[in-house]
């Protein structure tokens, strides 16, 4: 309907004017001066060198080791990045973290008690580390990087213990470790690292040996006892057992077998130019014939027999990307696209669990790199593993390489632990749903597991959790929530934020 009035504003230059747009901040207050600062510096070099001296020669190749260097979170943009400091004590970063710190002192009135900043890894000979210790009392502010000096919240010598991760959780007396190394683009550092691990108890599995930007993941097979040991290697970022894959849901398998017979469309999709990929457990032989309509089933290479239960899994994904809610009184809409259907699962997942989650992966990334135009990727399945604020794994890592270019639109399950020790970090998401550039979601055929969130169905006060995020993520990432309350009788609570 058309309103009565419609305004015209007349002569809106009139209303103009000059505006002077500030282009900077200016200097910063230091949160410590520059005495104050040198004087935290000696203190924590100290240390940091006598931690060093202590370290077995192999541990060290090429004589380097390995610091922690945290930053104040006032000085965590890419100019406070304190590339003149590192120059002049002749380090070099090697990695970073993100880590939640609380200042001794903040150099501005208004302030939180803590805060998220950046921790680099940071590498040098020892010698280098002895020079800057024996130097520093006499530097001044005008040596070159001396101002930076008031930038660092935290130095010290990054330790073994500190590096183990998830082994409280390890049940086992032996089997395989996953190592990240940061390999500092020289390979010197990793091959020492084979036969260091070699020399304490350790045999090296080169075979699944894999080279992510800057880092290195090495499986071990060992004791778990020998864990503290290996992780003393100077460049071993993390050591932790070998994550075994998520399983398929119990109830999704079940449910499936139950599911009304569905009218399905008779003709192809809307699109036949769209194409999407699901990486998953395979699709039972008569319901490939049932959709040969829309999906190209492939089974890579050496891939090992099926598994029913996994059938049904994969089934069940590629039917609701391809139809979408299911109307049990209506039939099913018409497929936007087709789907490559990938079957990565077969009899001997979960058997191996100590390799078996890199083969799946190794699978995964075959097609994608052979295959590189999808539009659409989904993946519902990935290590049982939380993704931890300061941590990094080889699926998240690998897929982000595919996926940072943003060609594609990328779904990946969270996981379906939400429900479990909130204190130890058990209910994180999983990877690789921690990544770059990819959507991150319950699992499909769980409609009422909310990613981030809680599902609460408001006929009981029974409450189910796909997954929370990292902390560190929570202040920067914009999150997107479908739900779909076709499936019951639910309402969304988003306390698991908090």
């Amino acid at each position: 309907m058309a309103r009565k009035n419609n305004f015209l504003l007349g002569f809106g230059e009139r209303l103009t004017g000059r505006v002077e747009v500030p282009t900077g901040g200016g200097d910063k207050n230091p949160p410590y001066t520059f005495s104050e600062a040198r004087s935290r510096v000696e203190q924590w070099l100290s240390s940091s060198v006598a931690s060093f001296d202590s370290l077995a020669s192999d541990a060290a190749p090429n004589d380097e080791v390995v610091a922690v260097l945290t930053l104040h979170p006032r000085y965590v943009s890419k100019s406070d990045f304190p590339r003149e400091l590192l120059e002049t004590t002749g380090l070099r970063a090697v990695g970073s973290k993100i880590e939640r710190v609380r200042p001794e002192q903040w150099g501005v009135e208004k302030h939180p008690e803590e805060a998220y900043t950046e921790a680099l890894y940071v590498a040098g000979t020892r010698a280098r580390f002895r020079e800057w210790q024996t130097q520093l009392p006499r530097w001044s502010e005008s040596n070159k990087g001396a101002d930076t000096l008031a930038h660092i919240e935290g130095l010290g010598a990054f330790q073994s213990v500190s590096k183990l991760k998830g082994m409280s959780e390890a049940s086992r007396a032996d089997g395989v470790l996953e190592i990240v190394l940061h390999n500092a683009g020289d390979q010197r550092i990793i091959e020492a690292f084979a036969s260091y691990a070699l020399q304490h108890g350790g045999e090296p599995l080169r075979k699944y040996r894999r080279d992510i930007r800057g880092l290195t993941f090495f499986p071990v097979r060992t004791a778990f006892s020998r864990a503290e040991e290996i992780a003393r290697y100077s460049f071993v970022r993390v050591a932790r057992p070998m994550p075994v894959l998520r399983p398929s849901a119990p109830f999704l398998v079940r449910s499936a077998a139950s599911s009304p017979r569905a009218t399905i469309p008779q003709t192809g999709p809307i699109d036949p130019t769209v194409k999407a990929v699901v990486f998953d457990g395979g699709i039972p032989q008569l319901s490939r014939a049932a959709l040969s309509r829309w999906v190209n089933y492939i089974e890579p290479a050496a891939i090992g027999p099926a598994v029913p239960d996994l059938e049904h899994h994969g089934l069940a994904v590629t039917s609701a990307l391809l139809f979408g809610d299911a109307d049990p009184a209506k039939p099913l809409e018409t497929p936007l696209c087709s789907v490559d259907h990938v079957r990565v699962l077969d009899v001997a997942t979960g058997v191996n669990g100590d390799v078996m989650c890199l083969e799946v992966l190794d699978r995964i990334l075959n097609h994608l790199d052979a295959n590189p135009n999808y539009e659409f990727i989904n993946i519902s399945l990935g290590p049982r593993l939380p993704a931890e604020d300061d941590d990094v794994t080889e699926w998240t890592a690998a897929l982000d390489d595919r996926f940072a270019a943003g060609r594609a639109v990328a779904t990946v399950a969270t996981g379906n632990d939400g429900d479990a020790d909130a204190a130890l970090g058990l209910n994180r998401i999983q990877p690789p749903s921690d990544g770059v550039k990819r959507r991150a979601g319950p699992r499909i055929g769980a409609p009422h597991q909310i990613p981030f969130c809680n599902a609460i169905s408001a006929d009981s006060a029974q409450t189910v959790v796909s997954g929370c995020p990292d902390r560190a993520m929570l202040p920067k990432t914009p999150f997107s929530l479908n739900f779909n309350p076709t499936f019951g009788n639910y309402k969304v609570s988003l306390s698991a934020l908090a």
